[in-house]
């Protein structure tokens, strides 16, 4: 038999993974699909008018963000118990499937049930107001299409959660809120020092920027913005692709080293 992965081995772990947290795994989508319907119901509300695309989409990657780095942050919060922690690396299964196992959960299928949940959220509360706007057609945002830049969220969610899904095995306890911190700290002392640099290499009128992404200059009271090129932006794509992957792999070990 295998010793990294064994597909039987594999889909009974699954299986009792899933029969040890579904009553917490469904607390916690009710939760979601609760907020998600109750904030977009009162906006579609008071404004008197369908939830179009323009609201689908920052609410979309809102909720996928946030909501995706919490429920992630959860998903090896085993090992921050010394009992919980014991039984779970002396399970008979490898590292690799127990990994597996919680990525499967906090990446595919989080994505898969969000996304279904939330285009349900969308049907149904322009269902119910559609009185309200009578003969407007509303489109439904589309995740595959390059407009609007909806197909971004999905490469940010699989950053956040590479970071988070890391930071969940490696600290002990109150792992969101030491990762949340972590990365805003990190992202401003990126941008800041980001923006010196260039101030320094480029000129004195670079006001902000944003690494492969803009920049900004103020020239006799006049702000001027350089983005990155449309045909550029696949190198930022297979960047932040092959970071993620990194710390993916980084977590996997990390899982393979931990100890109680």
């Amino acid at each position: 038999m295998n010793q990294t992965f064994n597909l039987n081995r594999f889909a009974n772990l699954f299986l009792k993974h899933t029969v040890d947290n579904y009553k917490t795994y469904l607390m916690s989508f009710f939760v979601l699909v609760g907020m998600m319907f109750l904030s977009i119901g009162f906006l579609a509300y008071m404004d008197k008018h369908p939830v179009d695309q323009n609201v689908q989409i920052p609410f979309f990657g809102f909720f996928l963000l946030i909501a995706g780095s919490i429920f992630t942050s959860i998903i090896f919060s085993d090992l921050g118990n010394k009992k919980k922690a014991i039984s779970m690396l002396t399970l008979p299964a490898s590292h690799f499937e127990k990994f597996l196992i919680g990525w499967t959960w906090s990446f595919l299928l989080f994505q898969l049930f969000f996304i279904a949940a939330f285009y349900a959220i969308i049907i149904i509360i322009n269902g119910l107001f559609a009185d309200k706007y009578p003969g407007e057609e509303v489109q439904l945002m589309n995740l595959l299409s390059n407009e609007n830049r909806v197909n971004v969220f999905p490469l940010l969610f699989a950053v956040l959660h590479s970071i988070v899904i890391w930071a969940s095995i490696f600290f002990q306890k109150h792992h969101f809120i030491k990762i949340a911190f972590a990365f805003f700290i990190s992202v401003a002392a990126l941008v800041y020092f980001n923006t010196k640099f260039l101030v320094f290499l480029i000129s004195e009128h670079v006001k902000s920027s944003m690494p492969f992404i803009f920049v900004e200059l103020e020239v006799d009271k006049n702000y001027f913005q350089i983005t990155l090129p449309e045909k550029d932006s696949v190198y930022v794509i297979m960047m932040l692709l092959v970071f993620t992957i990194i710390v993916w792999v980084s977590s996997f070990y990390r899982l393979k080293e931990k100890e109680v």
